[in-house]
């Protein structure tokens, strides 16, 4: 047993430890508040996710204002090794982040799922609001918010969408989610390092240095 199956089933007895301190006729209660509490986990993930995965710059640590060369050739090089770390080093990480969470996420509400068909409509969800971050932000807002705010529409209204016993179990298979995660990032890593090449170049164009168009 992996220690993300151990970790999980863990929290189920821990809940289960709960509900025994309680009379039979509390379980209806507690299990509503932690449903509630579940429930405004996941919209605040939503928020935050859309919020931040719809921009085309994720981060904005701007280190290129580190570099005080005046030597215009070295000036140039520096600001292109300062720009490979920020954008090209940092930012999928960051993207790794977002996708190793939001595939979690639908592997715990969408029961019907596989892992692997998981993984993959997480990957096609995050690559495109990538590639619409680039090319049309508002439209990368919405297909960020309102995919997965559908998707936990779809799950609060479906039977037995409060069954935590279940909730727990899917949990349980992230460690399956971890094993395979990496291989559909790599695509994603390689459509970020596109659009964000061509930024790039569009940028050095303009302005002389690679920076935030």
């Amino acid at each position: 047993m992996g220690a993300t199956e151990s970790l999980f089933e863990g929290l189920f007895k821990v809940y289960q430890s709960i509900l025994g301190i309680f009379p039979e006729s509390w379980t209806s209660f507690i299990t509503l508040i932690l449903a509630m509490i579940l429930v405004v986990i996941v919209a605040l993930f939503i928020w935050y996710f859309y919020k931040s995965l719809s921009q085309k710059d994720l981060i904005t640590l701007n280190l290129y204002k580190y570099n005080r060369s005046e030597h215009p050739t070295i000036s140039k090089i520096l600001a292109v090794m300062l720009y490979f770390i920020e954008y090209i080093l940092v930012m999928p990480f960051l993207i790794l982040v977002w996708f190793t969470a939001l595939a979690f996420i639908i592997l715990v509400i969408a029961d019907q799922q596989s892992v692997q068909g998981v993984l993959f409509l997480s990957a096609v969800l995050i690559g495109a609001i990538r590639i619409l971050a680039y090319v049309h932000k508002e439209i990368a807002q919405d297909l960020a918010k309102l995919f997965p705010f559908i998707t936990l529409s779809i799950f609060l209204l479906s039977p037995g969408a409060f069954n935590l016993e279940g909730v727990f179990l899917r949990a349980a298979g992230l460690g399956i989610l971890f094993d395979q995660v990496f291989a559909f990032f790599f695509v994603i890593f390689v459509v970020e390092i596109i659009l964000r090449l061509g930024s790039t170049v569009r940028s050095f164009s303009r302005s002389g240095e690679p920076g935030p168009v």
